[in-house]
């Protein structure tokens, strides 16, 4: 028996602890991919939200994110929408840290110390862009994360060879996000078949393990055609035309290799290398069952080869299928199980190998390891800090457990003053203190977005009528949202629809201009063309749409009736 470890209390501690540490750190809202779901989810909230906005009304259909748009809507009935993000978010992240303790902890035969630093490590590291993320934990709710914590529990299901769960939480997430779902089921089924092959025969499996997997499929191959249903139901365009648009164009970073950075594929690379060495080690040193590893190793070295060769593939043959699979994103679940690998097996070989020179080159191989996967931030340094230090003030107290209560329950008590002076900061600290703490209190609500593109939108939102169509730039979609008012069209807000498609990319032609680039390029060469063209011009393109105002940028000469400005923009009215 092990002198000391971390019990399953004290995992339910730090998993409190680190998945509000991630989610007060690095929540962002209203930005970046908001851009996109936000006016979906207040459609669903509300049918009349931005009744003559074409991207509104594109997605408020059948399509990839109606099913995930109608859960969320049932939460704001309880509150409002941004509570209920952040509500989601940090439940999210407790359940990433959950789901990341118990598998590590089961992997490494019981050691909650285990559990714990994978938990520490998997909630602060950010790795390479490839995939979903940078990183595993959410920062920012979307349908695609919303999925993440039922995904990974299907993969651990399916490693401790649970067929019908491993279903049902793919199925889960299939739901929420079609696409990532079904990859992960089918990953999950197939290594659930896997353990059973490699799995020794000392006992034997019986008829009823046969069953079980029948039935697993069965059920979800039943959620599955649910969950594809909206996106089946649409029209369809020519498949070289929804590649041409989507993929080339709007999404080249989604599903191109040649589009990454070559140190983000170098790194990818890397972390593959490295799950594989921590998966040998965990075997060679800790002494994890060898059916077991095998098992995990087909996984790390599956998803590994499935991304490049699925992506390598789509290259060489453009395909619609492909194109929705986005190979590239198996390396989102390479990038958990990999760093539960890498952070078990640290805690593991300290707790369970005695060897001192083991433990130290371990030690070392993780830091290099880390050194070279990491994208370091302050925010990392933080969490995974505070994280490692409620880990280790576990598990150092004496076996009769003395001070692990004053541990546990620091623990907690930080994670309830980092949530309390969030939403109650402003009112009960003084100034200098909400200064030097702004990071840990990001914008919760559109009205708190900083910057002027969102303070120019709140003047349209006060000085224009409700029914006002915009014109604007085609890298300001934060507009949409915080004015409340519709706008032409904005490259950041793709609606996924086959013919919403082709009638979002006409209307960028007609406002902003062709262009022979794709993806960041073409919106950075679409947003520097707009702010060379007239208010004049953009009156006669913006008439076909029924624009009745113009954001423009301040500089910018004009005869147009101006309505308001700031440092970066103006609204003018539009003959």
């Amino acid at each position: 028996m092990r002198e000391r470890d971390v019990t399953a209390l004290d995992l339910a501690a730090l998993c409190v602890l680190t998945g509000t540490l991630t989610t007060v750190v690095f929540y962002r809202y209203g930005v970046d991919n908001h851009i996109a779901e936000l006016p979906i989810l207040m459609r669903a909230i509300d049918p009349a939200y931005l009744a003559n906005d074409f991207y509104t009304n594109a997605t408020a259909g059948p399509g990839p994110r109606f099913l995930y748009a109608r859960f969320v809507a049932c939460f704001a009935t309880l509150e409002t929408l941004p509570y209920v993000i952040f509500a989601l978010t940090w439940i999210a992240n407790v359940s990433i840290a959950a789901i990341t303790a118990v598998s590590a902890r089961w992997w490494f035969g019981g050691s909650g110390l285990a559990g714990g630093s994978a938990a520490a490590l998997v909630m602060s590291v950010s790795t390479f862009r490839l995939g979903f993320a940078p990183a595993i934990y959410v920062s920012q709710l979307l349908s695609s994360r919303a999925a993440a914590p039922f995904a990974l529990l299907a993969i651990f299901a399916a490693l401790a060879r649970r067929p019908i769960p491993a279903a049902l939480c793919a199925g889960a997430a299939a739901l929420i996000h079609p696409t990532f779902g079904l990859e992960t089921g089918v990953i999950a089924l197939a290594i659930c078949a896997l353990g059973e092959f490699v799995h020794d025969h000392d006992r034997p499996a019986g008829g009823s393990r046969g069953i079980s997997f029948g039935a697993a499929v069965a059920l979800f191959g039943g959620i599955g055609v649910v969950a594809a249903w909206p996106e089946l139901s649409g029209e369809r365009i020519d498949g070289a035309e929804f590649l041409a648009i989507e993929t080339l164009f709007r999404h080249p970073h989604h599903s191109l290799l040649s589009e990454q950075a070559t140190r983000d594929v170098l790194r990818a690379g890397i972390f593959g290398l490295g799950s594989i060495v921590a998966l040998w080690l965990a075997d060679r040193v800790v002494g994890v069952p060898r059916t077991q590893t095998v098992v995990g190793l087909c996984l790390a070295i599956g998803l590994l080869v499935g991304a490049t060769f699925g992506a390598l593939l789509f290259e060489a043959i453009p395909d619609r299928t492909l194109a929705l699979a986005r190979p590239l994103r198996l390396l989102y679940l390479l990038k958990w199980w990999g760093l539960v690998l890498v952070g078990g097996l640290l805690a593991a070989t300290w707790q369970q190998c005695g060897t001192a020179r083991v433990r130290i080159a371990i030690s070392l191989g993780t830091a290099a390891f880390l050194a070279l996967v990491a994208r370091p931030s302050a925010g990392t340094a933080l969490c995974l800090g505070l994280a490692s230090a409620a880990v280790l003030g576990l598990w150092l107290p004496r076996p009769d457990g003395t001070g692990r209560l004053a541990t546990r329950t620091a623990a907690l008590a930080l994670a309830a003053a980092m949530l309390a002076q969030l939403f109650f900061g402003e009112r009960m600290l003084p100034v200098s203190w909400l200064e030097r703490t702004a990071r840990l209190r990001p914008a919760l609500t559109l009205d708190t977005l900083p910057g002027d593109e969102a303070d120019i939108a709140r003047a349209a939102r006060s000085l224009t009528p409700s029914h006002a169509v915009f014109v604007t730039p085609p890298d300001t979609g934060v507009f949409r949202m915080v004015a409340e008012r519709a706008t032409v069209v904005d490259f950041k807000a793709f609606p996924f629809g086959d013919t919403a498609m082709v009638e979002w990319r006409e209307r960028l032609r007609r406002c902003y201009g062709d262009t022979s680039k794709s993806g960041f390029r073409a919106s950075r060469q679409l947003a520097a063309r707009y702010r060379a063209t007239a208010p004049e011009t953009l009156a006669d393109r913006g008439c076909d749409y029924g624009a009745t105002f113009a954001v423009i940028e301040r500089e910018t000469k004009t005869a147009l009736p101006l309505l308001a400005e700031n440092a970066s923009y103006a609204i003018v009215a539009l003959p």
